[in-house]
């Protein structure tokens, strides 16, 4: 198999980016680039250079609707425990090419099936007004989360133990893995999007404080330019991209311009 470059792997995933679009604008359902996504289509009107996928972000009852109703031509698929994919070891969806891409990952696998070039849809959940409230939430989720990949999650293969007693923890694993996932997503969302003047994305650590906004940024979406054509940004990007990333317009040190995926190969098949 051949490997896919990184400019293979920003075409596909403009391809499937473009394909969500479309649904989306049919069915109604509210979206807006994020992350780093996001920063490339403000600072670079398209994909920063060295980034290797896409990522958007809906409220989270346009992601329910959209992780259920979701269908593809183009033979895309969305994976999420919403949309009842068994075993799935991320609290987020990704809308995935099956046909033409292959994974190899060096690191836990998210999905228990074999997949392809992704872009990422992360649910955004209402959270406190209370600043201090929702570190407290953020911390405790990572902890719990945190707590289930130390303990293996039946992400290796039981014939892959080093010992007995890691055998006994994958074996468990695969049966409590799953609902452990659900309690991990309902306490995400256990405040309503829009119910308080604030959401965060509680369902990716990675941030942590700095995913938490003022839901009047989100209030309305615009669309900005990226690469050949134009997607659907928050009107209050510049409030959220400053929280998130500081002087984003800065471009970050040489030696940080580097790939974030690069535990991920993904080869055509």
């Amino acid at each position: 198999m051949k490997q896919l470059t990184i400019k293979e792997i920003q075409l596909l995933c403009l391809e499937i980016m473009k394909d969500v679009h479309d649904f989306c604008v049919k069915r109604n359902i509210k979206y807006t680039l994020q992350g780093g996504t996001l920063l490339g289509a403000v600072r670079h009107k398209g994909f920063i250079p060295w980034d290797d996928d896409i990522d958007i972000a809906m409220p989270r009852p346009d992601y329910e609707r959209f992780v259920k109703e979701y269908k593809s031509d183009k033979g895309f698929e969305v994976l999420s425990l919403s949309g009842g994919e068994k075993n799935i070891k991320i609290l987020f969806a990704r809308v995935c090419d099956m046909k033409r891409t292959k994974l190899e990952t060096k690191k836990w696998p998210y999905c228990n099936r074999e997949t392809g070039v992704w872009i990422d849809v992360f649910p955004l959940d209402g959270a406190s007004d209370n600043r201090e409230d929702v570190i407290s939430k953020i911390r405790a989720n990572k902890y719990k989360f945190d707590s289930l990949l130390n303990h293996r999650n039946g992400m290796l293969s039981i014939w892959k133990a080093s010992s007995l007693l890691d055998a006994l923890r994958i074996l468990r694993n695969r049966f409590v893995y799953k609902d452990y996932m659900k309690e991990l997503d309902s306490y995400c969302k256990e405040i309503p999007f829009g119910s308080t003047n604030h959401y965060c994305l509680f369902a990716l650590q990675q941030y942590e404080i700095r995913e938490y906004h003022r839901t009047a940024v989100l209030e309305k979406v615009i669309l900005l330019p990226f690469e050949d054509t134009e997607f659907f940004c928050m009107s209050g990007y510049d409030e959220a991209l400053h929280e998130k990333y500081g002087d984003y317009m800065q471009l970050p040190p040489k030696e940080d311009r580097v790939i974030k995926h690069s535990f991920n190969s993904f080869y055509w098949k």
